[in-house]
């Protein structure tokens, strides 16, 4: 067959695997100051920039209550 018939796939499944590669989930626990659980949030998957921006969600909401997130990737 023809090479460049090739291109195009190799492409196509290189792109695929790295960016469904590159998604991690999270879920992030809002905790009070004796270590309680006070809200889970819903499970985030998404690349670092968004998991960045769910964490300091947790972190903006529940930080001004002295309370802490525990944000950890989930399996």
């Amino acid at each position: 067959m023809n090479r460049r018939f090739y291109i195009p796939i190799i492409t196509v499944f290189v792109l695929t695997t790295v960016t469904t590669s590159c998604t991690k989930c999270f879920t992030c626990i809002a905790r009070d100051q004796d270590g309680v659980d006070r809200y889970v949030y819903p499970e985030q998957c998404g690349t670092d920039r968004q998991i960045s921006e769910y964490t300091e969600e947790c972190e903006a909401a529940y930080g001004s209550f002295d309370w802490t997130c525990d944000c950890s990737e989930t399996q």
